[in-house]
């Protein structure tokens, strides 16, 4: 592990500059650095990692990142391999996968965007077969190896079954709060190693647009937090009737909808989001606001490069209408018509 003074990760690519109007000696010497971010999810179909390089050039580094040729290795360039471990032997692979070369599409920005490389695997439930992985790239024509190593997060249960909110000592709708609950780790069937460290709660909400039966959703993130005992049995969260309607209000306004038709079924989906320590690190270093040096720390665990292999676990909870209660309905009314 190790926290760069440097910016890190596989979008943070300028750590090669001091500055992006920085002058450089172009007779410097150049040492390979690979950018890498890779998150493996159990629940994933596929395992996506996303790999670029370091450059160096006189100028600006703006430029230099608006060139695919700058910033992409070509497709004979690399081997990506993932390899899956049990925790008792981690010399010796279980089980090997070969990251494929493929393009898909990046919105433009900082660094270039359009067609993209992006490294993948067919990784459908079988990412929980294994509690420790290690991903591996070589750069078959300088023969530098960049890797790292992860550990899979074990899966946990949202024990919560509607969203039906009480009302606390007001008759007022909107301070109307329902706990969002989730299992810990209260037995040991799960080691250490592998308990989620930090959580986000999700919720989904599904509706047919402008009033017809087209079906579209707003995901809306109601709270994250690290979670300091990674053995607590039991691990919940309050939102309140406001806290949901306020953000499908801005949901609602950015999509341009003035009614919505509910769905016969599922309205709400409850999404908790786990990550292994790795991943609860580089959060919590890289999105510090305090910070009294000069500098922002970033961190990274990936040898001969910088960025993030880490691990995450996303359970889920379908909410029906019957299971939701009228309070929020009533307040839903008044931001939106709701067509029968």
């Amino acid at each position: 592990m190790k926290k760069c003074l440097l910016l890190a990760g596989w979008f943070l690519l300028a750590f090669c500059f001091v500055g992006c109007e920085t002058e450089f000696d172009p007779n410097d010497d150049y040492k390979e650095q690979m950018m890498v971010y890779c998150i493996l999810d159990k629940n994933a179909d596929t395992t996506f990692a996303r790999i670029e390089r370091c450059f160096l050039g006189t100028g600006n580094a703006l430029t230099y990142a608006k060139n695919k040729d700058s910033i992409y290795y070509k497709p004979e360039d690399l081997e990506v391999k993932l390899y899956a471990y049990t925790l008792d032997d981690t010399l010796n692979a279980k089980k090997t996968y070969n990251l494929t070369y493929t393009l898909r599409g990046k919105d433009e920005g900082s660094f270039a965007g359009g067609e993209t490389p992006i490294y993948y695997c067919v990784t459908k439930n079988q990412l929980q077969e294994y509690p420790f992985y290690k991903l591996e790239i070589t750069n078959t024509q300088t023969g530098l190896v960049a890797k790292a190593s992860t550990h899979m997060v074990t899966e946990f249960e949202i024990t919560s079954t509607d969203l039906r909110f009480q009302n606390a000592e007001t008759s007022n709708n909107l301070t109307a709060f329902k706990d969002i609950h989730w299992s810990g780790y209260n037995n040991t069937s799960s080691r250490e190693v592998n308990r989620a460290k930090s959580f986000q709660l999700n919720l989904k909400f599904f509706y047919g647009k402008n009033g017809t039966t087209e079906i579209d959703s707003i995901d809306m993130t109601m709270m994250s937090r690290l979670v300091t005992g990674a053995t607590q049995s039991d691990n919940y969260t309050r939102i309140t009737v406001n806290d949901v309607i306020q953000k499908l209000k801005e949901g609602l306004t950015q999509k341009g909808q003035t009614s919505i038709k509910l769905p016969n079924m599922q309205n709400f989906v409850i999404c908790v989001y786990g990550c292994n320590k790795d991943m609860a690190d580089y959060m919590s270093t890289n999105n510090a606001s305090e910070n009294s040096l000069n500098y922002k720390p970033m961190y990274s665990n990936i040898v001969n490069g910088y960025g993030l292999f880490a691990s995450k676990n996303t359970e889920t909870k379908v909410i029906n209408q019957n299971q939701i209660s009228n309070n929020f309905w009533t307040e839903l009314g008044k931001i939106i018509n709701i067509v029968q």
